[in-house]
């Protein structure tokens, strides 16, 4: 498995606070909303209509972060998690995307048909695009939000769940956002901008917020730190 920490993936296409407990998580969680000025504004409460309104803000929340993945832009999120703190950073401008770790690492996601590579400064090697490396990438370029709210996108899946969905407004990095708590046996929230970036995502165990957002991703992020496996050595 390639230590993300250490390695670098570079793909190409053909064309948090320590959290002792999830109760912590949760009061941190609130707390982060309180400070951005969050206000509840509708909940799903009981009945066929109230699922039927809460799953059809869910489903608008999941096509809005579904399309995260062929925007163009740059961003860095805070995230805590396992009692420790660290940066990441996805810049896209398809068909490259590129997410860094604050440690120095970094890989990217690519579309299908694509090519992924885990470079060191030493050199490059092919990885499976269905690695665990690549699959990381979810949780930052909307597609893993987007597969979390199609649990909720339906009335009757509302109602199976028996979880309260509440929704709220709130902003990070200067983006306006729409934010989603879902309370079952466990509470998740996240928060969605219309350019379909995640500003905030809690679940237990982890938090990652906005912490800065351009709408632009300049060509020579997406550079190699080495040759590619099968390019011509200049």
């Amino acid at each position: 498995m390639v230590d993300v920490d250490s390695e670098i993936a570079v793909a190409r296409t053909h064309r948090g606070t320590r959290t002792a407990s999830a109760a912590a998580c949760i009061m941190l969680c609130g707390s982060l909303l309180a400070a951005c000025g969050a206000t509840v504004h509708a909940a799903n409460g009981s009945g066929p209509g109230a699922a039927a309104s809460a799953a059809d803000r869910v489903e608008q929340l999941r096509a809005t972060a579904a399309r995260a993945r062929s925007g163009t832009y740059a961003a860095t999120w805070t995230v805590q998690s396992s009692g420790k703190q660290t940066t990441v950073a996805l810049a896209q401008s398809p068909p490259d995307v590129l997410l860094r770790l604050s440690s120095g690492g970094a890989y990217l996601r690519a579309g299908p048909r694509s090519t992924a590579y885990a470079c060191t400064a030493a050199g490059c090697r092919a990885v499976a695009t269905s690695s665990a490396l690549l699959a990381s990438l979810a949780r930052f370029d909307g597609s893993g939000l987007a597969a979390f709210l199609a649990a909720y996108d339906t009335p009757d899946a509302v109602r199976r769940s028996g979880a309260r969905i509440t929704f709220s407004k709130t902003s990070y990095a200067g983006l306006p956002s729409t934010c989603v708590t879902v309370s079952g046996r466990s509470t998740s929230e996240a928060c969605v901008a219309s350019e379909g970036v995640v500003t905030y995502w809690f679940s237990p165990g982890t938090i990652l917020y906005l912490a800065r957002f351009s709408p632009a991703a300049p060509s020579d992020l997406f550079v190699p730190p080495a040759r590619l496996p099968g390019t011509p050595t200049p």
